[in-house]
């Protein structure tokens, strides 16, 4: 008789917890679609994808609704709600943590995306200068070399006709530059060894394939222990004990590559940090090489190592250090090879479009200055927008609000998930007239045909303090 009643008492309380009734009460006003028992919308988003899906609801719903992902979520899909959203809440929404207590738990924990408060504020001042012209105009050269030894990879494909992995060859292209802007090194030859690990050379081609490994097993909807960890959050402690006790392929495969890329950059880090000892904290951007390591002054690692924390006056750790590096390159790599791919997918789609891109860059020197590249190409700039636009590398941007929101007349309350969907912004006919075309041209000018009739309607990078997030 005592089991009986414990087992209704457990399926009750099983009903009642995948039926979320407090989550339902919080945003009961807020139009949304229905959802399933435990699963709530998951099915949907995963069947459509995230970017479908939420483009079909901003047409259903409006510019505010509500679905269940990762627990209750605000989607907003104007351009002033999402600039409202990601300007005046700076709080990323924290995925799971699947690592075992110890280093990778922690890595996983600093991250940028994911910090608060002074230290977000700390990290952030030294991401800063990497994006002044003086650093950019410093890296001009390396871009130059990565893109001409690519071209050539193409040109030779083409001429033997043979097919080629564009994404493949332009992922070792941004590989080279994002590496440069992370530790000075000019890396233009793959087989380059970068350093030991584990008694074995690690290459630039090896630190190529690792760091895409490290973005795509990041929150991974693949894992089982991942998809767990959205469905039945309060169990996350167990699920991150199987994780690291039956790893699944893709926790194996984020635990194999940490391996060897928490290893390489901490050992930069050592070496510079003793180069650097003594020396007074200067964070500006000289883009000449230190001389005493293999990290040039002015580097993203430079910079790191000289920052100091606000309040303290401490400098990062190696742990903080090492964290906002890898971030770097992950995602300066990942973005770079998607944007240019897009790009060169929609000009193979639209030769017309192609030919006048080439007709302004052969107009121009054949290694342009860092100015001549900002001023001399608005027609390159125009179809890189264009691009963005239709196939953004971050559809949606994620955030938690750190206070109650009043969104369209609608309470969000505090601590709420709240999403911009840049996708829909950009595929709104009621924002971009001809959304689905490609019209670089649109870009050009405020009366120039499919110009947005709103402001900040390009969201190509998102907007505010963690853009591209």
């Amino acid at each position: 008789m005592m089991l009986g009643w414990v087992l209704s008492l457990l399926v009750l309380v099983a009903l009642v917890y995948g039926c979320r009734p407090l989550d339902r009460w919080r945003l009961r006003h807020m139009p949304g679609p229905s959802q399933l028992w435990l699963v709530g919308n998951l099915t949907a988003l995963a069947r459509k994808g995230d970017y479908v899906y939420y483009t079909e609801l901003h047409k259903r719903f409006g510019a505010i609704f509500k679905v269940w992902t990762l627990g209750n979520v605000v989607v907003v899909a104007t351009p002033a709600l999402c600039r409202q959203l990601l300007l005046r809440n700076s709080a990323r929404f924290t995925m799971p943590n699947l690592f075992a207590r110890g280093k990778d738990y922690d890595f996983q924990e600093a991250g940028l995306f994911l910090l608060r408060g002074e230290k977000a504020r700390t990290i952030r001042s030294a991401w800063h200068p990497m994006f002044h012209s003086g650093t950019l105009e410093g890296l001009t050269d390396m871009m130059h070399k990565a893109a001409a030894a690519t071209v050539q990879r193409m040109a030779a494909a083409a001429r033997s006709k043979e097919p080629i992995n564009a994404e493949a060859l332009l992922s070792v292209m941004s590989q080279q530059i994002v590496t440069a802007a992370a530790f000075g090194v000019d890396i233009t030859d793959a087989n380059t060894v970068l350093q030991e690990v584990s008694g074995k050379p690690y290459t630039v081609s090896k630190l190529t394939d690792d760091m895409r490994t490290f973005f795509r097993t990041f929150a991974n909807p693949k894992s089982i222990y991942f998809q767990l960890a959205t469905l039945i959050p309060i169990a996350v402690p167990l699920w991150r004990l199987l994780a690291n006790w039956m790893p699944d392929q893709v926790h194996r495969a984020a635990l194999d590559v940490r391996s060897r890329v928490i290893p390489f950059v901490e050992g930069l880090i050592r070496e510079h940090t003793a180069a650097v000892a003594g020396q007074e904290i200067d964070a500006k951007a000289s883009g000449e090489m230190d001389g005493r390591s293999g990290v040039a002054a002015g580097s993203f690692l430079d910079l790191l190592v000289r920052t100091r924390h606000r309040s303290t006056g401490a400098p990062l750790s190696d742990l903080e250090i090492c964290v906002q590096v890898v971030s770097m390159i992950v995602v300066g790599q990942e973005s770079v090879t998607n944007a240019i791919s897009f790009c060169m997918y929609l000009l193979a789609l639209h030769p017309d479009k192609a030919d006048k891109l080439a007709a302004e860059i052969r107009g121009q020197p054949s290694n342009p200055d860092y100015t001549s590249l900002t001023e001399g190409f608005p027609y390159t700039e125009a179809v890189i927008q264009e691009a963005l636009r239709l196939l953004p590398t971050g559809t949606t941007a994620m955030r938690q609000t750190d206070r109650d929101l009043i969104l369209e007349g609608y309470k969000v309350p505090k601590g709420t998930r709240v999403m911009a969907s840049i996708y829909a912004v950009h595929h709104d006919e009621n924002v971009w007239p001809h959304a689905e075309s490609f019209i670089p041209e649109r870009h050009l000018s405020e009366d120039a045909v499919g110009a947005p009739t709103q402001p900040y309607a390009w969201l190509g990078f998102g907007d505010g303090t963690r853009s591209q997030s």
